[in-house]
């Protein structure tokens, strides 16, 4: 094969290149960050494709009621008195107002337990979401005589707000389909059978 003659830039050209212009300069900057960008996102990419970055938690620990580390049988009860005059009772955890944003949120399950939430101004219609909540529940909105005015049904992880259409003082949250399932409905009377902390409070 015959051999190639080397080829010689012009003159002109390699001048150009040894004082280049501003538009010049420019250009060559940008390559030059475009390349050190592509460089770089190689080794960022596969370590966050590997869950985080180095010295950085994989995940954020989400919140959870203080109330949780309570065992079921040391909780206090709540009583629901059916049509029949036959009463349910449900083990209640009962948070401090300041957790009230938490509520049963980063959990993974729920035995048969409750949470209340208590207003004691009454006469408000508090709207719930269930963020950070990741199984269903059911709601019951109790008015300040203690009667159920409305029961809900809240879909895991839903951003979507539930504000009841009647007054309450009381909110119990539950298992889903706990009330259905033991037959407590609308109008029914509620007991709590402990001492709610703040309860003298707002005049009751």
């Amino acid at each position: 094969m015959a051999s190639a003659r080397p080829y010689t830039l012009p003159v002109r050209w390699v001048q150009a290149l040894s004082r280049p212009t501003e538009p010049l300069r420019a250009a060559l900057l940008r390559a030059a960050v475009l390349v050190a960008a592509v460089l770089l996102a190689g080794p960022l990419l596969a370590v966050a494709g590997g869950g985080s970055l180095v010295g950085t938690p994989a995940t954020i620990a989400e919140p959870r009621a203080t109330t949780g580390a309570t065992g079921r049988d040391d909780l206090p009860l709540v009583g629901f008195v059916r049509a029949d005059g036959s009463v349910v009772q449900l083990p209640l955890e009962v948070p401090p107002p300041s957790e009230y944003f938490i509520g049963l949120s980063g959990r993974t399950a729920l035995d048969e337990r409750g949470m209340l939430f208590h207003y004691p101004s009454g006469g408000l219609r508090v709207s719930f979401w269930m963020k950070n909540t990741h199984f269903d529940l059911a709601i019951a909105f109790v008015s300040s005589d203690l009667r159920i005015v409305e029961i809900r049904a809240m879909v895991a992880e839903s951003l979507d707000l539930i504000r009841p259409d009647a007054d309450h003082q009381y909110v119990v949250e539950a298992p889903a389909g706990w009330y259905a399932e033991h037959g407590i409905a609308v109008g029914d009377e509620v007991r709590f059978l402990f001492e709610i902390p703040g309860a003298d409070e707002g005049g009751e």
